[in-house]
């Protein structure tokens, strides 16, 4: 079973892969199993700071539509269309040093250098990858 870095859902794939273990588990009472994990923490922690940085662009949508007198929803997505003006606002909310121009001002930046910049800012701790790491058992844990 695999996880994408920094998620603690499985892939319809590894979903099914565990579904056989789990019939094969039952059918097999006198089976054990040894699960072993392994990650990559550079991954992890990429992919953790880059779905903080999602979540940060849906709740400034959620934003804009409740200042435009629309609703808040839970869920949200944000369209590739969407992307730029949003990060652009959440950039210019970001408490992050900016690069400033000659007379002051915070300078405007490509996309991918506010990216960048917003993704460095976003902290991420080892409980926090330990967190998403134990989401799927405790996830489980809840179900049974």
């Amino acid at each position: 079973m695999s996880f994408a870095p920094g998620s603690a859902q499985l892939t319809t794939e590894a979903r099914a892969g565990l579904d056989k273990v789990a019939r094969a588990l039952t059918d097999r009472p006198a089976l054990t199993l040894t699960v072993v994990g392994t990650s990559s923490l550079d991954a992890e922690r990429e992919a953790f700071k880059r779905q903080r940085l999602d979540d940060m662009l849906r709740a400034e949508k959620r934003r804009a539509s409740v200042r435009e007198g629309g609703a808040a929803s839970a869920q949200v997505s944000v369209s590739p269309a969407e992307y730029p003006a949003l990060l652009k606002e959440v950039y210019q909310r970001a408490d992050l040093p900016k690069p400033r121009n000659l007379i002051g001002l915070a300078r405007d930046l490509p996309q991918g250098e506010m990216e960048k910049l917003l993704l460095a800012s976003i902290p991420v701790t080892d409980e926090d990858i330990q967190n998403t790491a134990a989401r799927p058992i405790m996830d489980t844990a809840r179900r049974t």
